[in-house]
């Protein structure tokens, strides 16, 4: 688990201006170089190199990257409409921190600084015949590098944001946070394991927002320098209000006896409360980061609105119910877990609660649709069957309701009878098997 600070800096760095203020900084550094390495070169180096043609190349540069940058954030600014509109505005954050666009918006821009600077140093003579030699060598590179962003620019833009390529990400970014999960099922606390000690005190978020990050590293620290015990009441994902626990703790020290440094708020009480509520961090929208959930969501969105009257897409449908089974089908080997934080006690993730979040919509928005139908019953029957323990339940109820769905929608009484036998199918794999007495005939 990355501490909050690290994940903040990580959220920046993934940011589209985070690159680009980068080779900003570095076309001035380049400009700069070549004038503080005057002194250091002879008089008649690069004496062959006129000013005016590197002003013109410069000038050049400047103008054609002004441009290719306005268009290339116009192209942006399209792809994020499109996919707002094709998939779901959710999954904006993944196209905005699209590594490909960064960085070639940072070169476009970088390039457009550096030649800035060097017109302007150029025309006030602060460059000698060294230092053009060095600055004309500098700008071929530039060149060079900008011909190849360009190239993989143009190949990037035939598939960014398109809806296919914004499932993708989606997938990807829910796998990668379903593969931290499966890694360490309790954010590498301790489990859960019945309810909160009666005793305990209830922390209350400080603002309302859904959780995007738990920084369980700094609740072990501070649990450990005071002896107290943590409960999770509010992983990533949830929904908090200043009126909803977001944590409960035993063993703080109690407020009303401690004096009145304590009852002013300023005591060892209040400052460990607001080291606990801080390493949870809450924002207006939900994250991918440590939301697989979220990221399945997502995805049951994209296949609600391709299965719309106005959209009537079936295809994208059973699209998403493959990537959603692709995804789970990985968290069928869960492994033992590593108790890293063993005074934060934290909750499983619910399997049921995740088929019923990305599954149920698909069934009920695509009830009438047979062959979305029949492709939601194979992918619970695929779980059932990859782990009956884990997904056996969930899949079965979610079966169950899919063929409640469809008995009010589709017309076929064949197509109706091949679901129930479908769903059948799924409720027999997911209860368990009885384990067969020693010498028991096979």
């Amino acid at each position: 688990m990355i501490s909050k600070l690290n994940w903040r800096l990580r959220r920046w760095l993934r940011s589209i201006w985070a690159p680009v203020i980068g080779f900003a900084l570095l076309g001035l550094v380049t400009s700069f170089l070549a004038i503080g390495a005057r002194p250091w070169l002879p008089e008649d180096f690069g004496g062959d190199i006129g000013v005016d043609a590197i002003d013109q190349i410069l000038n050049v540069l400047a103008t054609s990257m002004l441009g290719v940058t306005t268009f290339s954030v116009s192209i942006m600014v399209t792809a994020f409409a499109s996919a707002a509109s094709s998939a779901t505005p959710r999954t904006l954050t993944l196209l905005q921190s699209d590594r490909q666009t960064r960085y070639v918006l940072a070169i476009f821009v970088g390039a457009f600084i550096y030649s800035l600077t060097g017109i302007v140093a150029l025309r006030a003579g602060l460059y000698g015949e060294g230092g053009r030699a060095i600055l004309f060598a500098v700008t071929i590179a530039v060149i060079a590098v900008i011909v190849i962003a360009l190239m993989r620019w143009i190949a990037h833009l035939t598939v960014f944001g398109r809806l296919t390529d914004t499932l993708r990400r989606v997938e990807e970014a829910t796998a990668r946070a379903l593969k931290v999960r499966r890694e360490a099922p309790y954010l590498g606390g301790r489990p859960m394991e019945g309810p909160v000690p009666g005793g305990a005190r209830y922390l209350t978020a400080a603002r309302t927002g859904s959780v995007q990050h738990v920084d369980m590293e700094a609740l072990q620290d501070t649990a450990q320098e005071a002896g107290l015990s943590v409960w999770l009441l509010a992983p990533p994902g949830t929904f908090v209000t200043p009126l909803d626990p977001i944590l409960a703790v035993t063993g703080l020290p109690d407020e009303d006896g401690g004096g009145e440094e304590d009852r002013d708020g300023d005591g060892e009480a209040a400052r460990l409360v607001g080291r606990l509520t801080g390493a949870i961090t809450t924002d207006a929208a939900r994250s991918f980061d440590q939301d697989p959930l979220f990221g399945l969501i997502v995805m049951s969105e994209v296949a609600s609105r391709a299965l719309s009257p106005a959209v009537n897409d079936p295809g994208t449908a059973i699209d998403v119910l493959n990537r959603i089974l692709r995804v789970l089908l990985d968290w069928r080997d869960v492994p033992a877990p590593e108790m890293r934080f063993d005074r934060v006690h934290v909750a499983a993730l619910d399997a049921a609660e995740m088929l019923r979040a990305c599954i149920r919509p698909i069934l009920r928005d695509g009830a009438a649709l047979v062959e979305v139908q029949i492709r939601a019953q194979r992918v619970l029957r695929t779980l059932a069957s990859a782990n009956p323990v884990l997904f056996g339940a969930g899949a079965a109820a979610e079966s169950a309701n899919g063929i409640a769905y469809a008995e009010g929608a589709v017309t076929l009484p064949a197509e109706l009878a091949a679901l129930r036998a479908m769903a059948e199918e799924t409720a027999r794999l997911a209860r368990p098997q009885p384990l067969r007495a020693e010498g028991q005939a096979m």
